[in-house]
């Protein structure tokens, strides 16, 4: 009798981190990824090196350890933007912006998550005309203006391979959104 076994098919995911981020929504989702057995790339801004570290909104530090322009879009299986103010900050970059839409856009594309301000970076990227959204309440008005149909009151809402969240307590519920979704609809082989 033989035996084989089958390598799993590795799963990259990509975070976005600057100054002001959420704790609680940048690392459960890592350490969630990481759990699953992803590579995560916990990536900041385009002008600044690898390995610089952002304070938390509760000063609690975040170093990344990717730069944008040594990853493929297409070869991402999922992108997280966290809440916090980190999204105000990071929608300025439009290499970020760029990197968003590419990997969303295509056919066979990422899973792009955000959750409680997260969606700012949605909102910049130009991707949710005619989808449906949730966020904080804080910035609904931004996510309806930006053309998405907004759920007020939903925890988690799922559109395509659009996933978004209202807030931290939320995270469970949105990190099993992200890989029932990316498992339903897997990218297509390169």
């Amino acid at each position: 009798m033989s035996s084989f076994s089958i390598a799993p098919i590795k799963k990259v995911a990509v975070i976005f981190v600057e100054k002001q981020y959420e704790v609680i929504e940048l690392y459960y989702a890592r350490f969630r990824f990481v759990e699953e057995g992803w590579t995560v790339h916990l990536v900041g801004p385009t002008t600044a090196p690898v390995g610089t570290v952002y304070p938390s909104k509760e000063d609690f530090p975040c170093k990344t350890t990717t730069d944008l322009k040594s990853i493929d879009p297409l070869q991402v299986d999922a992108i997280v933007a966290p809440g916090g103010f980190c999204s105000d900050w990071l929608r300025r970059d439009t290499a970020i912006l760029e990197f968003i839409r590419a990997a969303y856009r295509e056919g066979h594309g990422a899973v792009v998550a955000a959750v409680c301000h997260g969606p700012w970076l949605l909102v910049s990227a130009n991707i949710l005309r005619g989808k449906h959204a949730t966020c904080f309440i804080a910035i609904k008005d931004d996510v309806i203006n930006a053309g998405a149909i907004y759920e007020p009151g939903m925890q988690v809402v799922v559109d395509g391979k659009l996933v978004t969240a209202q807030h931290r307590d939320d995270m469970p519920a949105f990190m099993k959104a992200i890989f029932v979704t990316e498992a339903a609809a897997p990218r297509v082989s390169h």
